[in-house]
């Protein structure tokens, strides 16, 4: 019985997911879709905790950097509002020497100018990353989703 419940599930979910053919955004995020999830920088400039906070309002969290591919892509954001963009990396909670993402993840991918010091990541318009002081604030860059276009 459990075997046939293993099937069906992964049956379903290849049925399911052999469907999908792209990422769709609302109007004003672009897709990044080598991680499905889409991106939207904004001009305001906040603390990390509060453009942190205003991403989860829309349903999101501020961007992590999973590749090159993201990097490039929240690049482009960049420069629609600024010089730099505060992601999701950080590395000041409880015991953190460790760069983490916003969902506790060991940050894999890095493209650290320098990494030393407590903080979080900004993003610059070379690409690079710098950690600055939590309590300054900068622009920001939240991602949603994943969204999906089915066939």
């Amino acid at each position: 019985r459990e075997i046939v419940n293993l099937f069906l599930q992964y049956y379903i979910k290849g049925i399911i997911f052999s469907k999908i053919t792209t990422v769709a955004c609302p109007d004003g995020w672009l897709a990044a879709e080598s991680s499905n999830v889409c991106l939207k920088a904004f001009a305001d400039e906040q603390y990390w905790e509060d453009a942190r906070a205003k991403c989860k309002g829309l349903g999101g969290n501020l961007a992590t950097i999973p590749n090159p591919v993201i990097n490039d892509a929240v690049l482009e954001r960049l420069q629609e509002v600024s010089y730099n963009l505060a992601h999701g990396s950080h590395n000041y909670l409880p015991g953190g020497s460790t760069w983490r993402d916003v969902y506790g993840n060991v940050v894999e991918y890095t493209n650290w100018v320098q990494s030393s010091g407590a903080g979080s990541g900004i993003i610059t318009g070379d690409g690079r990353w710098y950690p600055y002081i939590p309590w300054s604030y900068f622009t920001y860059i939240c991602e949603i989703g994943p969204y999906y276009i089915y066939k």
